[in-house]
């Protein structure tokens, strides 16, 4: 499953072989409950809050009947401040991205390609995303670009020929416009600032939008870490990251050792370079002494933070 903060209210997870996988967990009241359905299960999908809409996207389309099917892209609507009721189907047929395997030839179904997400972020109204998409007979994968939805007017557009130069989330820093950290693709993942905009085009009378992106150098001392998950908080001038260090009783054991959280928080720094600096670093253990993650350890986390 996939989990999101929706409204500053609601914790929420979707995903799984069936599609009911839907829980919400409510903040307000600390109850959790089950979930609308969707028109399709998915696994691992990415998940976009944006004011009272969740959208929801396969992380892998799939163009046979199954996890991952048709439509790869739906939204949930939150009305009145209220959670969608369980069972029933508020569930909003979205338009799939141009970059997904939506147009194929008669033979590629035969032996559809691979076709995962790479990148994507949220620029303004805009979901901007990139894909790895590799043909079975061809050793190299295809760049199909970059594509953008916008959330008001719920079209995608083409708005770059290459893929965006990262890789997987790219996190918006908080107070910051238009400022991310992410992966870097060609620097081995080391992680990087990059500024990203959407502009009209040049010839607008198409209406579609140019991307302009923009990496910016970190001096780098000690290394950012990009954990499995990452809090951006109202207020927090930087991100705090979180992982579980993948330490085993030894290389054959397929049980981890009384595993940690470790949570790092950076905060953004100006001066005569943009930097981001470690400022805090915890760990935590589990409560439960007794506890293992089985190996590759399924780490999923919620968090909430105070001001303390």
């Amino acid at each position: 499953m996939s989990f999101t903060v929706l409204d500053s209210r609601w914790i929420v997870g979707v995903g799984g072989n069936y599609r009911c996988h839907f829980t919400i967990y409510d903040l307000s009241t600390s109850t959790e409950s089950g979930g609308p359905w969707l028109y399709q299960n998915k696994v691992n999908p990415i998940l976009i809050p944006h004011r009272n809409m969740l959208y929801i996207l396969s992380s892998r389309p799939k163009i046979d009947h199954g996890a991952d099917f048709l439509p790869w892209f739906e939204g949930i609507i939150f009305r009145d401040g209220r959670a969608p009721e369980m069972g029933c189907f508020p569930s909003r047929k979205l338009p799939p991205p141009p970059i997904f395997p939506y147009c194929i030839y008669p033979l590629e179904y035969l032996n559809p390609p691979d076709v995962r997400v790479a990148a994507y972020a949220v620029v303004d109204s805009h979901i901007l995303l990139s894909v790895y998409y590799k043909r079975h007979h061809e050793e190299q994968e295809d760049d199909k670009g970059t594509c953008a939805f916008d959330m008001d007017k719920r079209v995608w557009d083409m708005v770059d020929d290459k893929s965006l130069p990262f890789l997987g989330q790219a996190i918006p820093l908080t107070g910051h416009n238009n400022l991310f950290v992410a992966r870097s693709k060609d620097n081995a993942g080391a992680a990087a600032l990059y500024t990203m905009a959407l502009f009209p085009a040049k010839d607008t009378s198409t209406g579609k939008k140019e991307l302009s992106i923009v990496k910016l150098k970190l001096l780098d001392h000690p290394p950012i870490v990009l954990g499995q998950h990452h809090l951006c908080a109202p207020g927090m001038d930087g991100f705090s990251s979180f992982h579980v260090p993948s330490r085993y009783r030894s290389p054959d054991d397929a049980i981890l050792e009384k595993a940690r959280v470790i949570h790092n928080t950076y905060s953004l720094v100006k001066g005569g370079d943009i930097d981001l600096q470690l400022v805090k670093r915890q760990a935590f253990k589990l409560r439960d002494p007794s506890s293992f993650f089985a190996r590759p350890a399924p780490v999923v986390a919620a968090f909430t933070m105070d001001s303390e």
